[in-house]
């Protein structure tokens, strides 16, 4: 992968996610994040312009919390549930902040900024 790519949003979660596997993370652990985080992307990047990653704000990723707290949709997306109304439960929200926070993380490893500094799992 291209270094340039790599400053992308997308790029880099794809990269993240083949270091996940690498380091040999179960195939369950790697398909949760790829999902909490292609999630994330749709959020940030709805229109799949290849967002830098340096356009993401720690406010955006606190407002896509805060939206996941306050949401009223479950399953959404789910490949066997139906979409219901409701809360995400907490942990759930716990869940995908942590996934969140892994990957900020992962960026300022690999020599990037640390995009999800002040990121707080509930």
């Amino acid at each position: 992968m291209s270094h340039a790519k790599l400053h992308m949003l997308v790029g880099l979660v794809g990269y993240y996610l083949g270091d996940m596997e690498r380091r040999g993370c179960t195939r369950d652990s790697v398909t949760t994040n790829r999902k909490a985080l292609r999630r994330f992307c749709r959020y940030v990047d709805p229109e799949a312009k290849q967002l830098p990653l340096t356009d993401i704000s720690e406010e955006t990723v606190d407002t896509h919390v805060t939206g996941m707290q306050h949401g009223n949709v479950r399953w959404k997306d789910h490949p066997r549930r139906s979409q219901e109304a409701g809360p995400l439960s907490p942990l759930t929200i716990r869940k995908e902040v942590r996934i969140l926070k892994g990957f900020g993380t992962w960026p300022q490893q690999e020599g990037f900024e640390k995009p999800f500094g002040s990121l707080v799992v509930p």
